[in-house]
């Protein structure tokens, strides 16, 4: 039985002028950790820490992604330590007097 190569068998499909940069930019995404567009995470918790926090928001959020604490009501206190913000993120509040 003969083997053939990766680029053989896809030959044909990289002849179309827009699969390879389809395909390097998925394999990017790969190499990235994240296979998904931008998503929205919402805060859904006051506390500090934990699941639903701004702090966990922040930990989990990728480049472009949109951290909600539109629907938190009450402060939210910091006891832990200030925030790291590690990724460029829309930061979306409703409130007044509240600013990222």
């Amino acid at each position: 039985m003969k083997t053939k190569s990766l680029f053989t068998c896809l030959g044909v499909a990289l002849r179309a002028a827009w699969v390879l940069p389809a395909l390097i930019a998925v394999l990017n995404l790969i190499a990235a950790g994240r296979v998904t567009a931008q998503i929205t995470i919402t805060v859904t918790s006051t506390a500090d820490s934990g699941a639903g926090t701004l702090r966990a928001a922040l930990a989990s959020a990728a480049n472009g992604d949109t951290i909600d604490a539109s629907g938190v009501t009450g402060a939210i206190l910091l006891t832990s330590g200030e925030l790291l913000v590690t990724n460029s993120v829309v930061n979306q509040f409703s409130k007044p007097g509240i600013s990222a």
